[in-house]
């Protein structure tokens, strides 16, 4: 469990901060102008950030599904009397 949740945070932090500095680098040395390598660079952030929370959200169901035995989620519309 802890180690999902440093995992997590690793994954998310690698792409807010880490890869956000390397795009504000390129960005500063192409002289300010998108190109095709940026939009790479951006969408290899988006993607570290958004597998980051996957990873939290998988651990914190784990964490709740060894804790309670049994975990239900259910998205049905509870019935009307």
């Amino acid at each position: 469990m802890v180690a999902w949740l440093g995992l997590s945070a690793a994954t998310f932090l690698s792409g807010a901060v880490g890869l956000e500095m390397v795009s504000g680098r390129y960005l500063e040395n192409v002289s300010e102008q998108k190109n095709l390598f940026y939009a790479f660079i951006v969408t290899g952030e988006e993607s570290l950030e958004v597998v980051g929370l996957i990873m939290l959200i998988y651990a914190s169901l784990t964490y709740l599904r060894d804790e309670a035995g049994v975990l239900i989620i259910s998205l049905a519309e509870p019935e009307q009397d």
